[in-house]
């Protein structure tokens, strides 16, 4: 599909991604065309700015196909980790960056959207080993058919931890998820330019497991008394949307039931001590949040699914001029 833009001038960067097509009649020198489908809307900012916005839920391009270029802000979200399971903890929110970005004509901007990572799956038995360990979520990015350097490039969140499993976090994720019991807390993306770790558990009380951290907070600790919370996403001034929040944690011991994801579709955490099945919350579609962290506290019988994490999320708001 082709469509054409009035124009616009700078303007600065936000915190999320999806990519938006115009709509307007008029070109002023700006035209479009895409692949892979992308949500066309338009919105007037809070800054009295009006956007056409392609929104990416799944990979495309956008070609420019005018005679000058134009800055417009581009969100990039990445797939949220998965909780852990067997008393897990919550997985960490998407990576989420955003900036001005400049459109050239006669370029191709090629867009990837990250999946959410899978929960942690354990059949309780006697040994904290879950049958799946839960993965961290994958990249999304955009690029420039220019190969010039600058594209946007962001990690997914880590996954939670599971059992009295120590987390091996990648170099290549941006969050930590949430720690469980006697080992360190989940660990935050390479030297924190996407995000923060997650949230340390505790050997004492309900054992209380951390929550997954996102790309602005740490996740939270779990106590003595309750498990730990995810940590909220960041808010996108553009739409007001909020985006990679951190999964909740589950606990070890007693029937507290579920902590809360982080705003930006952080996913509950759960835990039951009776038998049956106990299911987490996944982290929301589109959104990078972290899948919540399960478990039960009777390491006999049922089974503990911990939740997804969220798939990501690639947004153009181009201006009009």
């Amino acid at each position: 599909m082709s469509v054409s833009n009035a124009g616009g001038s700078n303007v600065a960067g936000a915190k999320y991604r999806s990519l938006v097509r115009s709509t307007s009649a008029s070109s002023g020198g700006l035209s479009w065309t895409t692949t892979g489908s992308p949500t066309v809307s338009s919105i007037v900012a809070s800054n009295g700015v009006t956007y056409d916005m392609y929104a990416y839920t799944g990979s495309g391009t956008l070609v420019s196909t005018g005679s000058r270029s134009v800055y417009a802000p581009v969100l990039v979200v990445a797939g949220g980790g998965g909780g852990g399971s067997y008393t897990g903890g919550g997985g960490g929110g998407g990576g989420v960056v955003g900036q001005a970005m400049r459109l050239d004509a006669g370029t191709t901007y090629t867009i990837t959207v990250g999946a959410g990572g899978a929960g942690g799956q354990h059949t309780p038995a006697a040994t904290a080993a879950p049958t799946t360990i839960g993965t961290k979520g994958s990249t999304s990015s955009v690029t420039d058919s220019a190969s010039r350097p600058g594209g946007l490039v962001v990690w997914g969140g880590g996954y939670g931890a599971h059992g009295n499993t120590v987390i091996t976090n990648a170099s290549d994720q941006a969050t930590g998820g949430g720690g469980t019991y006697n080992v360190s807390p989940g660990t935050a993306g390479v030297s924190g330019i996407f995000g923060y770790g997650g949230g340390t558990g505790i050997a004492a009380g309900v054992y209380g497991f951390g929550g997954g951290g996102s790309c602005v907070a740490a996740g939270n600790n779990g106590t003595a008394l309750a498990a730990g919370a995810g940590a909220n996403g960041y808010t996108w001034p553009v739409n007001s949307n909020t985006y990679g929040g951190g999964g909740g944690a589950s606990v070890g011991s007693g029937v507290i039931g579920a902590s809360a994801g982080g705003s930006g579709g952080g996913g509950a955490g759960y835990v039951t001590n009776s038998g049956g099945t106990a299911v987490a919350t996944s982290g929301s579609t589109n959104t990078g949040g972290g899948g919540g962290g399960s478990g039960y506290s009777a390491p006999t019988g049922g089974t503990d699914f911990a939740g997804a994490g969220g798939s990501g999320i690639v947004i153009i708001a181009i201006p009009r001029g």
